[in-house]
């Protein structure tokens, strides 16, 4: 059986957003589009997970362990069964601080937050029903994204991954998706936005594709997305001079437009899995760091100013 549920999460006036470099005090002056909360729980029986995904730049380990130990007791999982994935639009806040520079933690904003995913938790939990699952590989088949290395590998994420969970009745509760590429579609301007992320969540709703569904962020590693002129044809950014409000429109509504297309056109064309029974393992991981001192982080600044 599986549940869902979505919860919007409210940006407060001035809360900063993280993403573009540091030190750019990017605060929020409105909300472009919504940012949401979404809760899919798989349950066969025995045991239950549940992936929570949230339109944010990052999550935060000690948040994340705070509330994964709240929701195990409040609702009787095991915290290892719970996962947190931010979607890392650069256009949103942290549920806590960024690293030192891309953004200051909005109290406000991660109340919301951990109170949108309690709702939308105890939402998933009720609404469970029998399902079946089938998983693909959807081809993209016109670029959206390219690498912003100096290199001679160009290479960018080919496909899209997806799982969707069908009811009984052949309708979709559930479409899980996966592409790696940076949410930057926006630019770096003082509002929020789940980026071409929550462009294309909207789009599959649109379409009617899926009733919840859910982007779960995928290594992007160097690779931004392609922006393009007003003709359509992609250009290097530098090429486009400052970016603005309409220029990021245009070119999210395409990349989602194409992203979609392309995902619609392979959902036929996908082969059933089994969902249980249901495992689940937590792990920490910590990745190589290099220090850095209080004079490095002064001459940032005084670059970014």
């Amino acid at each position: 059986q599986a549940g869902c549920a979505e919860q919007v999460i409210p940006v407060p006036l001035f809360a900063e957003l993280g993403g573009y470099g540091p030190f750019l005090g990017r605060r929020c002056l409105e909300v472009r589009d919504p940012l949401c909360c979404r809760v899919l729980t798989v349950n066969d029986g025995t045991r239950r997970n549940a992936i929570i995904v949230t339109d944010t730049i990052a999550s935060d380990e000690l948040q994340c362990r705070l509330l994964r130990m709240e929701l195990a007791t409040a609702f009787g999982l095991f915290p290892e069964s719970i996962m947190f994935v931010a979607t890392h639009t650069h256009s949103a806040p942290g549920v806590a601080g960024c690293d030192v520079g891309y953004g200051e933690a909005s109290p406000e904003f991660t109340a919301s937050w951990r109170s949108a995913v309690k709702q939308a938790f105890r939402e998933a939990l009720s609404n469970e029903e029998p399902v079946r699952a089938e998983a693909g590989c959807a081809p993209i088949r016109k670029p959206l994204g390219a690498r912003r290395t100096a290199g001679s590998d160009c290479r960018t994420d080919p496909a899209i991954r997806w799982v969707r969970l069908l009811r009984a009745d052949g309708s979709c509760k559930v479409l899980l998706h996966n592409h790696a590429m940076h949410g930057v579609t926006i630019g770096a301007q003082r509002f929020a936005s789940a980026d071409w992320m929550g462009a294309a969540n909207a789009e599959i709703k649109r379409r009617k594709l899926a009733e919840i569904p859910f982007f779960l962020y995928g290594t992007a590693g160097d690779i931004n997305v392609i922006w393009t002129d007003e003709k359509g044809e992609a250009v290097p950014i530098e090429q486009l001079g400052p970016q603005t409000r309409k220029a990021a429109e245009r070119n999210l509504e395409w990349i989602s437009q194409s992203y979609v297309d392309d995902l619609e056109a392979n959902l036929g064309a996908g082969a059933e899995i089994a969902l249980a029974p249901v495992g689940a393992n937590l792990a920490a991981t910590e990745f190589p760091t290099e220090p850095v001192d209080g004079d490095t982080y002064r001459e940032i600044g005084r670059a970014h100013v």
